[in-house]
């Protein structure tokens, strides 16, 4: 959860060891993701400098805990990226926002913010934007998570020490072969511009095995209609 800190036309105010008052008028925004109360506790952060700044305070929560507002959001981006970048402006599959709610963003609107550029910039001049033309990275993501995770295993430690944990080798294969069969996908699409029955070909896989496999990845849109 992030913090605002703001102090609104400081008029008067004294230095920091200062004796003399100095007049000023100007407006001061500060923001950060730290607890800044502990870290005042811990002698991380100086007590009098968090009491100036500690005037008006906003906490916006993570867009993972506010994912109504994801629409609204990509309408805006992708209308300003668009504009931005003299084409007009593209419109966007169900699936194309379904996979942007499923995600649960870490890096929170400006993530967003470069993964709808990113989407454009890739589609080029196709009017809509796909699954496939979100960074590889968030498809991965989400085939991962939808793996279950292993079973304890009680003979086995999960931990190298009390701070660092380190993943069952299970997990570990599980989550390389998602980001293996993503790339691949991704490339071998790519490769035979959508063309199913050449890559299924080149793949080796069964039609159906194929199929499953881009659905799995959200990548059922980069087929070309024959």
């Amino acid at each position: 959860q992030k913090t605002f800190l703001r102090v609104i036309q400081e008029r008067r105010f004294r230095p920091v060891g200062g004796r003399k008052e100095v007049i000023s008028n100007f407006s001061l925004v500060a923001a950060t993701n730290r607890n800044l109360d502990k870290m005042v506790q811990n002698g991380q952060f100086r007590h009098d400098l968090l009491h100036r700044l500690k005037t008006i305070q906003l906490f916006l929560p993570p867009l993972r805990d506010h994912k109504e507002d994801i629409m609204a959001l990509t309408q805006h981006y992708v209308s300003q990226f668009c504009l931005n970048h003299n084409m007009p402006v593209k419109g966007y599959t169900p699936e194309f926002f379904g996979v942007l709610k499923q995600y649960n963003w870490p890096g929170n609107v400006r993530e967003l913010n470069q993964s709808l550029e990113l989407a454009i910039t890739s589609v080029g001049a196709g009017p809509l934007l796909y699954p496939k033309d979100l960074p590889i990275e968030i498809r991965a993501q989400l085939a991962r998570d939808s793996v279950p995770p292993p079973a304890p295993d009680n003979l086995m430690q999960n931990s190298i020490d009390n701070e660092q944990s380190f993943p069952f080798l299970e997990k570990f294969r599980a989550a390389a072969v998602i980001d293996a069969e993503c790339a691949y996908l991704t490339k071998i699409m790519k490769h035979v511009e959508g063309n199913v029955t050449t890559a299924i070909s080149l793949s080796g896989l069964s039609r159906a095995r194929f199929y499953a496999l881009l659905k799995k990845h959200y990548m059922t849109s980069s087929i070309r209609s024959q």
